[in-house]
């Protein structure tokens, strides 16, 4: 979502590593009850390698329209 409204990634992957923090991850271990960075990567390369780019994984794998992403970002940015 953060990535569909503009964000950049590396704000978008400090946002997800925060989840440790919130969630009380064990530092050695987050995997157990955190998340990984290379998790997000891997998200992000699989979209790119299945749709071709961010944006034809949004139109294409999501189906979201130019005017649903509008919509989107009306509401939730403005």
């Amino acid at each position: 979502m953060l990535t569909l409204l503009g964000v950049p990634r590396e704000a978008v992957t400090a946002d997800y590593l925060l989840s440790n923090t919130y969630r009380g991850a064990d530092p050695e271990h987050p995997g157990l009850d955190g998340v990984d960075q290379a998790w997000l990567d891997i998200a992000f390369d699989t979209a790119v390698a299945t749709y071709g780019s961010f944006d034809a994984y949004v139109s294409e794998g999501l189906k979201l329209s130019e005017g649903d992403i509008a919509r989107l970002k009306s509401r939730l940015l403005d």
